[in-house]
């Protein structure tokens, strides 16, 4: 009796895993129609009406600002137009941030295009996908690569859509949200889905993360950080490295900076040597590891925030959009992070 049951559960098993575990989490480029007109979809998660009327069409729009830039054959990625802001060599600023945004926005409000990839320098991936996924509250796939080989297959997958702005490891493969991109080569993050060689296999089905989740303080309290043209996109959130600093510093520096991002290195609780604060101004603390750093507000000085998990890149990018919006007191500031 035992044994039919156990040859039961089995053959159901095997009906139900009829076909590798690996398909189960794999989707393929985007070719859904409605009355013959292509739309952008996904299972229940349609932002469309369907029809001709609500259609969103297929196209993608490469936007290069660094990073490996092809010189030619681009024919060899249909139905993708191409558009270069820069060529930068080194880490994008702030204000270069939402020179990008700008152009990428008016792309995303344009039902034409399903979204966008950006190109960028290696240096510049964990800001500007981050900077993107805070930014950019869309549907729509935004991709962030070295390398649009990389970013153009995951942007062309209907799986890509609903997560928020995603980055693409060159090298690895492994995607994931701008906002738990790894803060240096060979760093931990959360990967949400992997790219082998031109096939997409995502890891779980498409969410937000809590930190832009439409619930979140930054999308409830403070949805004017979505504004790409931005009165001040200048900002000035200077990182300097944990040490025994002088108070006198952050206030002799107050009138000149937006904020300051503390680094502490492989951070344990309790473990600055900084007493850095400021009622004045936001003094963030953001722990560096090569794993998912945390700090919690009991590790840091009275009056400063603690970063949570976000690492002082992030840090740095979260102060400067609230800044860049006139989100400038301390306590205004802590509510963003996690």
């Amino acid at each position: 009796m035992k044994l039919s049951i156990v040859a039961a559960v089995m053959a159901a098993c095997s009906t139900v895993l009829s076909s590798p575990v690996y398909e189960k989490f794999r989707h393929g480029p985007l070719n859904v129609t409605t009355n013959g007109t292509t739309v952008w979809n996904r299972s229940n998660h349609s932002n469309v009406s369907g029809g001709a009327a609500g259609a969103i069409g297929t196209k993608l729009k490469v936007f290069i600002t660094g990073g490996s830039v092809p010189l030619s054959n681009t024919s060899q990625f249909p139905n993708v137009e191409w558009q270069t802001l820069f060529n930068a060599s080194s880490a994008l600023n702030i204000t270069q941030l939402y020179n990008v945004a700008s152009s990428v926005n008016q792309t995303l409000q344009d039902d034409t295009f399903s979204g966008v990839v950006i190109v960028a320098n290696k240096p510049s991936i964990e800001a500007l996908g981050f900077f993107s996924a805070v930014v950019f509250d869309t549907n729509k796939t935004v991709v962030v690569t070295e390398d649009p080989a990389s970013g153009i297959p995951v942007a062309k997958d209907f799986g890509s859509q609903f997560r928020g702005a995603l980055t693409v490891d060159k090298k690895s493969g492994l995607i994931y949200s701008g906002v738990f991109a790894p803060a240096e080569r060979g760093a931990a993050g959360v990967p949400v889905g992997l790219l082998h060689e031109t096939q997409v296999n995502w890891f779980m089905e498409p969410s937000l993360p809590l930190l832009i989740d439409t619930t979140s303080p930054i999308r409830v309290t403070y949805s004017n950080f979505t504004t790409t043209n931005v009165s001040n996109n200048s900002p000035v959130v200077p990182i300097i490295f944990d040490g025994n600093f002088s108070q006198s510093i952050v206030n002799r520096l107050a009138g000149s900076i937006n904020g300051l991002v503390v680094a502490v290195p492989d951070f344990v609780s309790n473990s600055s040597t900084s007493t850095l604060s400021s009622t004045q101004l936001p003094v963030v603390f953001a722990g560096v590891s090569s794993g998912i750093p945390f700090v919690a507000g009991d590790d840091v000085p009275s009056d400063a925030i603690a970063a949570g998990y976000l690492s002082p890149i992030k840090s740095q990018v979260l102060v400067s959009i609230a800044a860049a919006n006139n989100v400038s007191s301390p306590a205004s500031v802590d509510q963003l992070f996690p």
